[in-house]
């Protein structure tokens, strides 16, 4: 189930490559929901960087940030996963996020290209994150898929 849901998101960004024209390595992709659907996926996005791409699995890796119910997944956080801790961001990296539980700050410091929704928080796509993703990006992939 997890490996399916991360292909179907694997094969959506590489159509929307496709059309957007953005190179896999200029993706970068903010999973909202790091329980084990979104960490699936991530680990499905990084394996199509490595395998395809021949990128270095670290550096797919950064190009991925999960956010979670406590907000952006960091290295200094209490209970993270094994899945979380390969995605987990250093404290203070993003030195403009001033509330690293907001979905829109996130947003606008790490610029994503792909946007994948996996969380059961209803509405956390708002008009304002939308609008911040396509402030960075001409042709954003947005991917509000229930679990």
């Amino acid at each position: 189930d997890i490996q399916g849901t991360g292909v179907t998101i694997l094969a959506a960004l590489l159509a929307a490559r496709k059309i957007s024209g953005i190179a896999p390595e200029e993706t970068r992709t903010l999973v909202f929901g790091a329980g084990t659907a979104g960490v699936g996926i991530a680990d499905q996005l990084v394996d199509g960087l490595v395998l395809r791409h021949g990128r270095a699995e670290e550096t797919a890796r950064r190009s991925v940030m999960l956010f979670d119910r406590q907000g952006m997944v960091i290295s200094d956080q209490e209970d993270l996963t094994e899945g979380q801790r390969k995605y987990a961001r250093q404290p203070g990296e993003f030195p403009a996020v001033s509330d690293t539980g907001s979905l829109v700050q996130a947003v606008d410091a790490f610029r994503p290209t792909v946007l994948v929704g996996t969380s059961t928080r209803a509405g956390a796509f708002s008009k304002e994150v939308v609008k911040t993703m396509a402030s960075h990006v001409e042709r954003p992939l947005i991917c509000p898929i229930s679990n």
